[in-house]
């Protein structure tokens, strides 16, 4: 998401991209971790990570048409 010219240090809105992406998956799987994600249980899915993908693929999609308002980092 960096414009031309500009460096990844001064990509604020690609860094915050990233944050409410990461909120997102923080907040609605509980973790980060790969094998912590590929345990969970989820009704109606055999495979919890399709179940993710499409969560973080609706969430992706959010974020690029401008929703990307990062949690973690209000209030700081």
């Amino acid at each position: 998401s960096a414009k031309d010219g500009e460096t990844d240090v001064d990509n604020m809105e690609g860094y915050q991209m990233i944050c409410a992406l990461t909120d997102y998956v923080l907040t609605s799987f509980g973790t980060l971790h790969c094998v912590e994600l590929q345990g969970l249980e989820v009704q109606g899915y055999e495979n919890p990570c399709h179940y993710i993908v499409e969560g973080i693929a609706k969430k992706l999609e959010e974020i690029l048409s401008g929703g990307h308002a990062c949690e973690l980092t209000k209030g700081t």
